[in-house]
């Protein structure tokens, strides 16, 4: 009708636009069409002008209104438009069609019908309404003449009327304005979080797991409950790295986490000590809404594809299956650790980082329970309480804490001890478990009350010493550790009393080692950090390479701290910076 509506300029995606050309039959119209084009963000706008004297008139304002105008009074041709651009015209072209042209850049991937093509050919195979302007090939920028040969990788520019430009990709499988693809290998929690990431910043995501479901080891956290995070995260918590966790974890803190699964439907509680969980107190929720956050548009999740082998290529990387051969322009690698094998955990990603030049530390079990002398542990089996660790050489102190331990067929366990296992993993030989069972009180006090507890119970057994102060069957273990059993608490001596409070504050357990991986809940050591960027957990080795979760050296302490590193760094990778 020779009259553009403007509103479907909008609708048009002009905004922030490389170019506008507006070429209708009407010249004022074109030029209006510019002018809201640049008010809206095009970088370029040509407005064709058939009248000599109307342009005359309006290119006195041309500066003003930021404006390039071309004058032709039968068409405007490429030549026109890239003169216009200052910029000579590759290939000569037909008119184009009246209304808006569009300007795409795609980038050429590996097998398209356009690798290897000359320009030359170009015209006569697709089509004479669409002029390749510019090819951008290793960082430099070509205005390509007829000899030019296209190749995979190229970021080719062209310019056409839009459906030209449908009809082009159509032929040649291109996508228009197509988006950049990953492949994240490893479907567990930082491996979920990074595809989700991704997928919000607009890549096409391929996430392969090995086993059969994604997030299989997640059920295992938290005893079944998964405690995702807590309130107590900082870099102080976390080992290995050299404080490389820092940044992830400030950019994703545990409110941004929070609030990322209220936006799933995962409502969650937090217990006095900081650890936040699921309130069906079901690991299960945790997973079910990031599985189903994970059908979003974007996303292709393969299970059951354990990868071979990973290669650079000139247009990313080739990730190959048992079965498939995967391609991507850029690879996360979040295949966890080697902990907990009965879950998930393997020596994979360290394997794959290995073939694309990446080094690792010494891997040890952590968070997990320690061996000891079995005769006092095993007679204790299932006890729990609440006392003072350290772990001892000699008399020097390798590390300390406080909390819960539970004996065990084969030594000591628990949330306090499961925090001391790495110092145990990576500490060698000659260490010592000591346990005080009255933390809160010096020698001297604990020596009082047994005096006290002599006249009370001067007619029992001394074993029965300790009854009240914590369980039975332990109070009987102390004070047969200390050498009384049958004998009358009245017969005790003020010495014997301190044998008993000996064993009582500094009960002795000789460590043996560690329970291995299978039963490990981390893995101490990984991937070495300084081959990584803390601020976007890609590869400073290999560009487009990127890593995150317990593949790298970093773990946490035990309480949500290894799930907060997991969502914090496969945030920060799935960003793709």
């Amino acid at each position: 009708e020779g009259r553009a509506n403007v509103d479907q300029l909008r609708i048009a995606n002009v905004a922030d636009a490389d170019l506008l050309i507006a070429a209708t039959t009407s010249d004022e119209t074109n030029l209006i069409s510019c002018m809201v084009g640049r008010k809206l963000g095009a970088t370029h706008t040509i407005a064709r002008v058939r009248d000599e004297e109307y342009y005359q008139d309006v290119a006195l304002l041309q500066d003003e209104l930021g404006l390039s105008l071309s004058i032709n009074p039968e068409r405007t041709s490429a030549k026109e438009i890239s003169r216009t651009l200052r910029f000579p015209a590759a290939t000569k072209v037909e008119p184009f069609a009246n209304g808006l042209v569009e300007l795409v850049e795609f980038k050429l991937r590996e097998g398209s019908k356009l690798d290897g093509l000359r320009l030359n050919d170009f015209r006569g195979r697709y089509s004479d309404g669409i002029l390749i302007c510019a090819v951008e090939r290793e960082g430099s920028v070509t205005i390509p003449n007829g000899d030019f040969v296209l190749a995979a990788g190229d970021y080719v520019t062209v310019v056409g009327a839009p459906h030209e430009l449908h009809e082009l990709f159509r032929k040649i499988g291109e996508f228009r304005h197509e988006a950049e693809s990953v492949i994240i290998i490893g479907g567990g929690a930082s491996g979920m979080m990074a595809a989700l990431a991704a997928a919000e910043n607009g890549c096409r995501v391929t996430l392969l797991e090995r086993q059969s479901r994604v997030g299989r080891k997640l059920l295992a956290t938290g005893n079944g409950r998964c405690n995702l995070t807590n309130h107590n995260v900082s870099p102080a918590r976390y080992h290995g790295g050299d404080g490389f966790c820092a940044y992830a974890l400030d950019a994703f803190d545990v409110g941004a986490t929070l609030q990322f699964f209220a936006s799933l439907g995962l409502l969650t509680v937090a217990e006095d000590s900081g650890r936040v969980y699921p309130m069906s107190n079901m690991a299960g929720s945790v997973l079910d809404v990031l599985r189903y956050a994970l059908e979003r548009p974007g996303i292709e999740v393969v299970t059951g594809q354990a990868v071979s082998s990973v290669k650079k290529t000139s247009a990313g990387f080739t990730v190959r299956t048992e079965t498939d051969t995967f391609s991507a322009e850029k690879l996360i690698l979040a295949a966890g650790g080697c902990a907990g094998s009965k879950v998930g955990g393997v020596m994979d990603g360290y394997q794959l980082a290995k073939n694309l030049g990446h080094h690792r530390t010494q891997l040890y079990p952590s968070l997990v329970q320690l061996k000891t002398d079995p005769t006092y542990p095993r007679a204790l089996k299932g006890i729990k309480a609440e006392c003072g660790i350290a772990i001892r050489r000699g008399n020097a102190s390798v590390a300390e804490n406080r909390g819960e331990v539970l004996f065990t067929e084969y030594g000591v366990s628990g949330p306090a001890i499961f925090d001391l296992s790495r110092a145990v993993s990576t500490g060698g030989e000659g260490l010592y478990c000591v346990l005080n069972f009255f933390p809160d009180w010096d020698l001297e006090e604990v020596l009082h009350w047994l005096h006290l507890r002599r006249q009370t119970m001067a007619a029992h057994e001394a074993s029965t010493l300790l009854v009240g102060s914590c369980h039975t069957r332990l109070g009987q273990m102390l004070c047969k550790a200390a050498g009384f059993t049958n004998q009358p608490a009245a017969f005790l001596t003020d010495d014997d009393l301190r044998r008993i409070a000996a064993q009582a504050t500094g009960f002795t357990l000789p460590i043996t080692g560690t329970c291995g991986f299978d039963q490990a809940q981390v893995t101490a050591g990984g991937l070495q950090t300084g081959e990584f960027d803390p601020r976007t957990m890609q590869s400073r080795l290999v560009p487009g390479l990127y890593a995150c979760g317990e593949v790298l050296d970093v773990d946490g302490d035990c309480g949500g701290f290894n799930l907060q590193w997991a969502w914090s760094s496969g945030r920060l990778a799935g960003q793709l910076r």
